[in-house]
């Protein structure tokens, strides 16, 4: 998925029905932090980016040393 997206990290996150979230998986090539494992309280991701993320399957992708941001969307239910 990394290499498609031609990203350095990309990140799976599990959202609970609490309203809580965790990166359950995650791939870099960085030698970044890990996020793996990582635990968000309900408060710490919006309720409205959540939904976003549930609904269109979207994520912005921010490359700071380039200045180029993408976003790449996927509606539910369809084929992109």
């Amino acid at each position: 998925m990394r290499s498609f997206l031609g990203t350095d990290r990309v990140k799976i996150y599990q959202f609970a029905a609490g309203g809580s979230s965790e990166v359950i998986a995650e791939s870099m090539s960085s030698t970044k932090p890990s996020l793996l494992r990582l635990h968000f309280r309900p408060h710490d991701i919006s309720r409205s980016a959540k939904e976003m993320f549930l609904l269109t399957r979207q994520r912005s992708i921010v490359d700071v040393t380039k200045g180029i941001i993408r976003t790449i969307t996927t509606q539910v239910g369809k084929k992109s």
